[in-house]
């Protein structure tokens, strides 16, 4: 875009590593952040992004890392402990390694005229959108693309208990970086009331839909979808009837819902429920599976690249969505029929008997008998599968969402 007065972005996530990103083909995660060339620069930071060693109790003792993926954008890495001669002292060492993340962001922020912070959520990631706003003293925007509230209900832990040890502190910081931030953004009317709730001015907010975020292979006809290889679904006989769960293994997903779904219907169906991610949870709910006698029914497959997962969600025959983010998207896409919980971000997605089925929130009983009546009627479930995915490219086009995206930058640009 040429002649914008708008050249960097600094953006603040910990969703994912670099390298989870190029390993899985979502590097579109953070290259659709510079809209098309409307940034010219745009620096990635994680701050912890080997904090899933700290977890393991593997350290990876170090300075900050740079990565640079093109002439666009470049990635910075932050540590969770700084020596390794303080490995004892964890709380200084991780301190002293985030020490060393300001410092590297701050000299390489000097080499480019940042113009815009984004933070991708108001804990962490928004308190480091705070520190560079004051030292840089540019608009900070930062994102809800949930509904913390209703994880929180669930779990009754916070979201982040390692840094956020209680509700009230991880709340009270919530509702500090929304109004420190110059816009806050959510992806749909559900993430946005939660910022509200706060007491938010709306004329401060924005929706920021995903679609311009979503790997390319999702919005292809699915019928034209390249077949892959994936040797756990080969392996199953063809009369078999594939459910789908595809989101992160985390115990706030209440996959356990699934596992419950599947338990009702194996006695029906030639059934098997296919789970596709990973995450902290993964050994918890390996074991659930065992208590459960299932290991007969699911099938885990760990992380998948994108076209491997596009191929799956258009192979499966439903996808249960007990409480699923970006991937809800991906899904209905599909033209594969989704049973989801009337919750979150689902409803904006999924109408019932219209676009999916949606039933009470951790109504597994409902869910297995819309799941049944799917299953049955073919010709239905594939109606709705089409008028799903109709409906989702009419509101995520990407190219419709980054011009929307680019006017709302201009409109604070013109503020400064």
């Amino acid at each position: 875009m040429q002649g914008a007065k708008i050249s960097t972005l600094l953006v603040f996530q910990t969703a994912y590593t670099y390298q989870e990103m190029v390993d899985r083909n979502l590097t579109i995660f953070f290259t659709s952040k510079d809209l098309g060339g409307y940034f010219s620069r745009v620096i990635t930071v994680h701050p912890i992004s080997d904090y899933s060693k700290l977890l393991e109790k593997q350290i990876d003792y170090g300075k900050t890392k740079f990565i640079r993926h093109n002439e666009i954008h470049t990635f910075i890495e932050g540590r969770v402990a700084r020596y390794s001669f303080l490995k004892n002292l964890k709380t200084l060492n991780f301190l002293l390694a985030q020490i060393n993340l300001f410092f590297a962001i701050r000299n390489h922020a000097k080499e480019s005229k940042i113009d815009f912070i984004r933070a991708e959520d108001p804990r962490l990631n928004g308190l480091w959108g705070i520190i560079f706003k004051r030292v840089i003293g540019v608009p900070l925007f930062v994102g809800n693309w949930g509904n913390p509230q209703t994880i929180r209900n669930l779990t009754q832990k916070p979201l982040m208990p390692r840094f956020f040890k209680k509700i009230w502190v991880e709340t009270f910081i919530e509702k500090k970086v929304f109004k420190v931030a110059d816009c806050a953004l959510a992806q749909n009317a559900d993430n946005l009331q939660f910022i509200l709730d706060y007491g938010i001015n709306l004329e401060k907010t924005a929706i920021f839909r995903l679609g311009n975020a979503i790997n390319p292979c999702h919005f292809e006809n699915p019928g034209q979808r390249a077949r892959v290889e994936i040797p756990q679904i080969e392996s199953l006989a063809p009369s078999t009837r594939i459910l789908l769960c595809a989101f992160a293994l985390e115990r706030r997903k209440i996959l356990e819902d699934a596992f419950e779904v599947i338990n009702l219907l194996k006695g029906e169906f030639k059934i098997t429920l296919v789970v596709a991610g990973d995450g902290s949870a993964r050994s918890h709910y390996a074991k659930l599976c065992e208590d459960m006698n299932l290991k007969n029914n699911i099938v885990f497959l760990g992380n998948i690249s994108q076209e491997s997962l596009s191929y799956l969600m258009m192979r499966a025959d439903v996808i249960l969505s007990p409480l699923t983010g970006r991937a809800l998207a991906e899904s209905v896409l599909s033209s594969t029929p989704v049973v989801a919980y009337d919750i979150d971000c689902h409803p904006e997605l999924i109408e019932s008997g219209v676009t999916g089925e949606l039933v009470p929130f951790r109504d597994w009983n409902q869910m297995a008998e819309k799941t049944r009546k799917l299953l049955l009627d073919e010709e239905y479930a594939k109606r709705i599968g089409i008028t799903g995915r109709q409906k989702a490219l009419s509101f995520m086009d990407p190219e419709t969402i980054r011009k929307t995206q680019v006017t709302i930058f201009q409109k604070y640009a013109r503020l400064q």
